[in-house]
């Protein structure tokens, strides 16, 4: 599912979950955020999902998640902090 659902531009990744049940949404979400560098545990992987299911966009580790309409993820290396 992951390759048909996702497509790459530069450093960042577009997921499309439109459609799917949730538990393949969830496995869509962590399989992208691994490919990325990210491995989130199963509790940030739920903040992550509310955040976006919500609109609002989430980071976990070096990894930047927002959600575009319509109805998908682009995830991308997060800005880095400023000291």
């Amino acid at each position: 599912a992951l390759a048909g659902r996702t497509s790459r531009s530069g450093e960042a990744l577009t997921v499309d979950p439109e459609g799917l049940p949730d538990e393949l949404r969830r496995r869509l979400l962590a399989g992208a955020l691994e490919s990325m560098g990210a491995a989130p545990d199963g509790p940030q992987l739920m903040r992550l999902r509310a955040l976006l299911d919500a609109g609002k966009p989430g980071t976990i580790g070096t990894v930047r998640v927002q959600p575009k309409p319509p109805g998908r993820w682009t995830i991308s290396p997060a800005p880095r902090r400023r000291a």
